[in-house]
C-alpha cells in the first residue's frame, strides 16, 4: 500500500477516498489476531484519542486495542461512514 504524507483534499487525483476506503475496511474487520495490520494506516507517532485514553505510538496503540476490545465485548461496531470534504478539518501538525 502506498501512503501520501499528506491526505491532498480537492486535488483531480486525491488519495482521500483511497485511504478512508483502506481505514475503513482495516477497522471493519480488525480483532486481536491482525493487530499486526495497523501499520497499514497508521505511521509509528500515531497520536490515538478516545473518550477513554489517549495514547502514543503504534505500539502502544497495538497494546492498547486489545484492552478496549475487551471492555467493549460484546460490542460491535463498523466503520461506514463516508466524509466529504467539507466534513474534513486539518489536524494540528
Amino acid at each position: 500500500m502506498t501512503t501520501a504524507s499528506k491526505i491532498e483534499v480537492g486535488t483531480r487525483n486525491s488519495a482521500v477516498p483511497a485511504t478512508l476506503d483502506s481505514f475503513r475496511a482495516l477497522f471493519n474487520e480488525l480483532d486481536k489476531g491482525n493487530l499486526n495490520k495497523l501499520s497499514q494506516v497508521y505511521s509509528e507517532d500515531i497520536r490515538f484519542q478516545d473518550p477513554l485514553s489517549a495514547v502514543s505510538g503504534l505500539d502502544e496503540l497495538t497494546r492498547y486495542l486489545p484492552v478496549l476490545m475487551r471492555t467493549l465485548s460484546p460490542v460491535t461496531s463498523s466503520l461506514g461512514m463516508r466524509l466529504s470534504r467539507a466534513n474534513l478539518l486539518p489536524c494540528p501538525g
